[in-house]
């Protein structure tokens, strides 16, 4: 108890002495609580008492707290004489009656229904002494009194208690019934009656019942497996024993089987039965809490990993049974890690709450949705019908969880991964499901490009092939099995060496050298690549000190993964390597990420990216095109250069037409002050027209192969610095020369009339022809233009924006002859406007005529 006992007001406990008292029982209790919290007082008789509570003349009554007492026989006519004088039956005495006896006769179990405040206490059971104890204190306290048997946390005096008593014995039902009639009961109180369990069941599914009072001995129901059957028709109720058996271990053994108490017939009085029916309910709610709190997420308030995977078994039987189909679908939240580095843990749980609701909203009634932990999440969509309705679902739900969250004052982007695996088709088991969905989500992940993917029985090679790659990469690191090759950079129109790139290759025992393209995907997001990127790294600074110190400086970059770069400890590292090379100028080494960064990374790339330039080491974005990079993403990150992805430069030299997209980053880049470096040039003669789309630099197989460091530089001194378009014969043609030349006239005919109607001396007065002249480039349209370039794609709008620009002109001439100055002056802008468009296709015209000599000429050799 509380050390500030000695200051509360002491409890007047009396003790009557009688057969069972003193007892050790009494003295374990007083002692729990501190004697010094009672003032003890002991009487040897019931006359003695009857002094005591009545008084005398010279003694005043003084009633004690707490009396105590085990009287028998006549005794009991004194004490029901003693509490309740001139049969005032229901008055409710302030003294708190506690009668020890171990089997109550019919008399003292009358006297006590008849009073709240008496109770009959067996001498073996302290966990009533304690609790009439207690709530003696609570009153010495001044608390609200309240009744033993509600609870302070559940008690409502205006709300009826409803007890179903299931019990065949006529007088035992008789019994309870008036007993409840005598009581002086607080809370309304209706008492159904069922003879047995089949008649119960009636009022199960009619009635709201609070507690069922049940005994174990029924027509249709015999010991606990009475109790047994009654859970399996309803295991929400709590349910409180009333037997007539003693024994100790048949009442554990009913709390075992779901019972909240086991109360012992011939010991029961309304205030105990009561009580326990209280205690019983207020048990039940915190089972269904704990229950709840055991299956549910705390964050989320969704199922949990536990609940989920009893979920699933569930799905499993009764699909075995049914032969029903389900999907299981494994959601995978992407950069939330990036999300609680950034903004806070606050705001990564916020996130997961956000998930969760939109999830909840998107499910159906039949499907189930769980959080597995972490930014994880499965799904079970019952009654699934085809693969295509399902890919369905699953897109719309990939697509509900795309749009940001608003989290505090910050918009947040985290799409989500999801596999998807099916039952019985891609596994029968638990445990086989998940582990093919989880490996689908992965595939997903990895891939993109789709954000879901259903599991393939191939995935299980490829996620062998991926574990024995990573053992083999991390023992060829520790063999020194790698070495760097470099390949070329050149000036696309001097033809320069402006660095070198360095490449990985894995001196592999059995296959030979291997390139990073057919290892690098296997160990794509482990460890295993960082690990190879360190050694990168080193072997590439100390390769550039060497030429240094031969005198061979050469500009190498150095191409890494963008996890490596988000590492914190990263800058460090190269800080450090810049200091075991002193002799190293920093601007030789270029960094060099490649283009799939999370964009959840972004902050800290971008951080480790300012931290290199300051260094004095350049960056770039390398394979531009074939990741996920936004616009923003390409703004907020300083680079000096961006590398268009080989794959798009292979297809445009392969006669895809990709020059759209090759010029549009080329323009994109150039705006934000990037050099463009076109990667895949396998043919020089393209050299010239990916010069005139923007490209700056060139890299490929048409220049050099990636080379071991002593080839590197006998490439290099036999390397002449010639523009690269030269050197595969192709030049400015006479075609493109003769599209200038009708541009040109196109321009001057169109610049002449703006000036005949605006001159650009304002003194004086526009002189009117009268007649426009004829333009110039029509005849060559309908003639010699549709003859050479007819097919190409961009001939017909240039066709038509050129006649649209020739009524321009006519509707200019004849407004400036009727004198509207004003309208004249309208279509001279409209004019200026068509000559911009006019020039664009002009110049497309030249690309697509070149790209067609080019491939003609590919063709012909």
């Amino acid at each position: 108890m509380d050390d500030g006992s000695a200051s509360l007001r002491k409890l007047d406990l009396l003790v009557v002495s009688g057969p069972h008292l003193p007892h050790p029982l009494l003295e374990s209790v007083m002692e729990k609580f501190g004697e010094q919290r009672f003032r003890l007082n002991r009487l040897d008789s019931i006359d003695e008492l009857r002094h005591r509570l009545r008084g005398t003349r010279s003694h005043p009554p003084s009633p004690p707290d707490l009396l105590v007492l085990s009287p028998e026989g006549k005794e009991l006519d004194a004490l029901e004489e003693i509490l309740h004088p001139h049969g005032e039956g229901s008055r409710n005495p302030l003294t708190t009656v506690v009668i020890f006896s171990l089997s109550p006769g019919k008399k003292l179990l009358s006297l006590a229904n008849r009073n709240r405040k008496i109770f009959i206490v067996d001498p073996e059971n302290g966990e009533d002494l304690l609790h009439i104890f207690e709530e003696a204190v609570r009153e010495s306290h001044d608390f609200r009194h309240r009744s033993l048997f509600v609870t302070p946390e559940i008690e409502d005096l205006a709300t009826p208690l409803t007890i179903l008593l299931v019990e065949d014995n006529a007088g035992d039902r008789i019994l309870l019934r008036e007993m409840f009639r005598d009581y002086p009961l607080i809370r309304p109180l209706t008492l159904l009656a069922a003879r047995t369990l089949s008649e119960s069941r009636r009022f199960l599914g009619k009635t709201p019942i609070d507690a069922v009072l049940l005994d174990l001995a029924l027509p249709d129901g015999q010991g606990l497996e009475t109790l047994r059957k009654f859970r399996a028709m309803n295991d929400e109720i709590p349910v409180v024993v009333l037997s007539g058996m003693k024994e100790e271990a048949i009442a554990i053994s009913s709390l075992s089987a779901g019972a909240q108490d086991f109360l012992v017939k011939e010991m029961v009085t309304a205030p105990l039965l009561l009580r326990s029916v209280t205690y019983a309910i207020k048990r039940k709610e915190i089972e269904r809490s704990l229950t709840t709190l055991a299956n549910s997420d705390t964050l989320t308030g969704l199922p949990n990993r536990k609940s989920f995977m009893e979920q699933l078994q569930r799905s499993i039987d009764t699909g075995a049974r049914s032969g029903d189909s389900f999907c299981l679908l494994i959601l995978d939240l992407d950069r939330f890690k990036a999300v609680n580095d950034t903004y806070g843990h606050a705001a990564g749980d916020t996130l997961i709450r956000e998930v969760a609701g939109r999830l909840r909203r998107l499910m159906r009634r039949a499907d189930f949705v769980a959080r597995l932990g972490g930014d994880e999440f499965a799904i079970i969509l019952s009654h699934t019908g085809r693969t295509g309705s399902l890919s369905r679902f699953i897109e719309k739900l990939v697509l509900r969880l795309s749009p940001p969250y608003s989290i505090g004052r910050h918009s947040v982007s985290s799409e989500a991964s999801v596999g998807a695996a099916v039952f019985p088709f891609d596994g029968d088991s638990a445990e086989a499901l998940v582990s093919h969905a989880d490996r689908a989500m992965y595939r997903a992940k990895s891939s993109g490009t789709r954000r879901y993917a259903f599991y393939d029985p191939a995935m299980d090679k490829e996620e062998f092939a991926r574990a024995e790659a990573i053992r083999e990469i991390s023992r060829a690191l520790a063999e020194d099995a790698f070495q760097l090759c470099f390949q070329p950079v050149v000036n696309l129109l001097s033809g320069e060496l402006v660095y070198a790139e360095a490449l990985v290759r894995w001196n592999h025992p059995e296959k030979g050298y291997l390139s990073p393209h057919s290892f690098l995907p296997l160990i794509a997001g482990t460890g295993t690549t960082n690990d190879l990127d360190h050694w990168v790294l080193d072997a590439a600074i100390a390769q550039i000190s060497r030429w240094q110190t031969e005198g061979h400086p050469v500009p190498i970059s150095i191409n890494l993964d963008a996890t490596t770069l988000a590492l914190p400890s990263f800058p460090d590292e190269v800080s450090h390597c810049l200091r075991a090379h002193p002799e190293l100028p920093p601007d030789l080494i270029r960094i060099e990420v490649r283009e799939w960064i999370e964009t959840g990374n972004l902050p800290r790339i971008r951080h480790t990216l300012e931290l290199l330039n300051n260094m004095g080491i350049l960056t770039s974005l390398d394979d531009f095109g074939r990741g996920p990079t936004t616009l923003p993403s390409l703004t907020a990150l300083p680079l000096e250069g961006l590398k268009i992805d080989q794959n798009v430069i292979l297809d445009f030299q392969k006669g895809d037409r990709n020059m759209a997209l090759i010029e549009g980053v080329a323009s994109l880049a150039r705006s934000l002050g990037h050099k463009v470096v076109a990667k895949g040039l396998e043919k020089t003669k393209y050299g010239l027209l990916l010069e005139k789309l923007g490209c700056d630099l060139a890299q490929g197989f048409g220049i050099s192969s990636p080379l071991p460091p002593d080839e590197f530089l006998a490439w290099k001194r036999s390397w002449t610095e010639t523009p690269l378009a030269s050197r595969g014969g192709a030049s400015v043609s006479d075609s493109e020369i003769g599209i200038l030349a009708v541009l040109l006239s196109h321009l001057e005919w169109i610049y002449r009339a703006i000036l005949d109607v605006h001159p650009t001396d304002k003194t004086s007065s526009p002189v009117v022809p009268k007649d426009p002249e004829p333009c110039p480039v029509l005849p060559w349209f309908s003639g010699e233009g549709r003859e050479r370039y007819g097919s190409l794609p961009v001939f017909a709008p240039l066709r038509q924006i050129t006649e649209e620009i020739d009524r321009e002109v006519r509707s200019m001439y004849g407004e400036l002859s009727r004198g509207h100055s004003q309208e004249t002056m309208a279509h001279a802008h409209r004019l200026l406007s068509l000559k911009d468009r006019l020039q664009t296709l002009y110049h497309s015209l030249q690309k697509e005529s070149l790209l067609r000599s080019l491939a003609e000429d590919t063709h012909l050799t």
